[in-house]
């Protein structure tokens, strides 16, 4: 089975609260992905600022606080939005930075820096989804 960890360190969101109430775009589209993923039968482990900590429709939600990626293997890692775990997991072959804005967003040190000398290499950008290896 492939393991796919995503990492957010945005605001608080999970299966449930996106259900209760209103939420921006790229909730939304994370909280669709990761329960697809699991509903084709992907082990899914979300790493954010969940208020709903558990397996929430096949997706397992952790808080961030207990973030222990080096422990964890997986096939598949994500990092989304943020630039802050960009550096994580060098050794997994299929590392994905998704962003929600558009490219052009990417052109700040902080990215840059982490993006190109980090040993990243761009194989294909997608609807503002670039995936790294």
């Amino acid at each position: 089975m492939t393991k796919v960890i995503l990492v957010d360190n945005g605001i608080t969101f999970d299966s449930i609260l996106l259900r209760e109430r209103p939420f921006g775009g790229a909730e939304v589209a994370f909280v669709s992905l990761v329960e697809h993923l699991a509903k084709i039968k992907m082990e899914v482990v979300v790493y954010n600022n969940c208020k709903n900590k558990g397996l929430i429709n096949g997706v397992n939600w952790k808080k961030l606080d207990d973030f222990s990626l080096e422990k964890e293997q997986c096939d598949v890692f994500i990092v989304n939005r943020g630039d802050k775990y960009l550096s994580y997991k060098k050794d997994c072959k299929n590392r994905i930075f998704w962003i929600h804005n558009p490219a052009n967003y990417l052109l700040k040190f902080r990215y840059l820096f982490k993006l190109f000398f980090g040993d990243f290499k761009i194989t294909k950008i997608f609807c503002d989804c670039i995936s790294l290896i």
